[in-house]
């Protein structure tokens, strides 16, 4: 079965050309709109593999690479960055936001081709039901979270916001992407919402030895240091 791979570029004529290059054992879908990408990948994520070229029209690019990562299950989907420019300030900031590889045009079309499907046998093998953080075990199957082998009795609303902050600890995730990766197509009003939910997971998981740290104004992390408390 030919793998699933997204091609995201705001310039629309490098779509013909990355389309003449990638090999038929990969099925491309095209896309040169941020928002569409974002909130096609929010209800679907039948795919693989995304391939984005980092030319920004619009400006924020880091920004809107870091909701597409939010977003995405990066247990399953590989993200690659496509850019003309060897930079190396932007390659790393790029991998320190959780992108799985760089490629710097010009490119051959035989190197392109065998880093692409590197990344696809990656990301096809079975995905683990179970992830282990600190003495925190969520069951992905089962949507249960056990810290020390007590079942935390999570809403379903509750695992999936905890889910998503061990899968990039450190990173800092926005309310607006909580709220868009939570109720994809139907966020209206939920904002208040979702801070009850936060509220009640962090006192669910005291016991966790990560951290839920709000950002005022920008949003959530899970972080290693736990805050110190005063008796």
């Amino acid at each position: 079965m030919r793998a699933n791979i997204i091609y995201f570029d705001e310039k629309i004529e490098n779509h013909i050309k990355i389309q003449k290059a990638i090999s038929d054992k990969f099925k491309a879908t095209y896309y040169n709109d941020r928002d569409l990408l974002i909130k096609t990948l929010s209800k679907n994520q039948n795919v693989d593999l995304i391939l984005i070229d980092d030319y920004a029209e619009k400006g924020n690019f880091f920004e809107f690479l870091n909701d597409l990562l939010i977003v995405i299950d990066k247990l399953q989907v590989g993200v690659i960055l496509l850019s003309a420019e060897d930079n190396v300030e932007n390659r790393v900031k790029s991998f320190d936001y959780g992108i799985d590889d760089f490629i710097t045009r010009p490119v051959s079309t035989a190197e392109l081709n065998a880093r692409l499907e590197n990344k696809v046998k990656k990301y096809r093998k079975p995905s683990a039901l179970e992830l282990k953080v600190g003495n925190l075990i969520l069951n992905i199957s089962d949507q249960k979270a056990y810290i020390d082998g007590e079942d935390k009795l999570l809403t379903p609303i509750e695992f999936k916001v905890l889910l998503t902050l061990v899968r990039s600890p450190n990173r800092l995730h926005s309310k607006d992407s909580l709220i868009n990766s939570l109720w994809p197509g139907g966020a209206y009003g939920k904002s208040k919402s979702i801070d009850t939910h936060i509220c009640n997971l962090r006192k669910k998981i005291n016991t966790f030895n990560f951290s839920i740290k709000a950002t005022k104004g920008r949003g959530i992390s899970l972080i290693k240091e736990r805050p110190v408390i005063s008796v």
